[in-house]
């Protein structure tokens, strides 16, 4: 995992970063997630390499605060994605987003409306001690890892229609 080599200060650093490029928009994040996407090969040379990259392009969302709809529909997250124990006061749109690396959503708090439709999860997904307070949304979404759930609480409706699950 990315987070075993890196430092409390880069953590920090990483996750203002990812922050930064979010509220500069779906461009921003587009570039940065190409760029990663493109560098990805590269790092598969070395372990060294390969480290340097998870750590770069991991995407640290953790325990942050979201007061605004969040609008993450269609990006691309090429490494792990963390949004463990973040609160999401309005909605949270991860509509037909790619999750390339593991993505965790472990503790994770939705006050109004989780939306992963068509999301597609290349690795395992984690959703374990996850609050839903309104919907979630999962219609056509695609698994092709482990999806747990343990102790995940839904207070509104949970909506999988068409979802598939490839993990064996």
């Amino acid at each position: 995992r990315a987070e075993r080599k890196a430092d409390a200060s880069f953590r920090a650093l990483r996750a203002e970063a990812c922050r930064t490029r979010l509220a500069f928009g779906p461009k921003s994040w587009g570039a940065w997630a190409g760029g990663m996407e493109e560098a990805r090969e590269a790092s598969l040379r070395s372990p060294q390499t390969r480290d340097a990259w998870a750590a770069l392009a991991c995407a640290d969302f953790r325990a942050h605060g979201f007061a605004k709809n969040f609008e993450a529909a269609g990006l691309l997250f090429p490494g792990e994605a963390w949004f463990d124990g973040a609160r999401f006061a309005k909605d949270a749109w991860f509509n037909q987003t790619s999750f390339q690396g593991e993505a965790s959503f472990r503790h994770t708090e939705f006050t109004a409306d989780a939306l992963f439709e068509g999301a597609r999860f290349a690795h395992e997904a984690k959703f374990d001690a996850l609050h839903a307070k309104d919907s979630m949304q999962m219609r056509g979404a695609f698994f092709a890892g482990a999806v747990r759930a343990v102790g995940a609480r839904f207070d509104g409706d949970v909506w999988a229609v068409g979802a598939r699950f490839q993990a064996g």
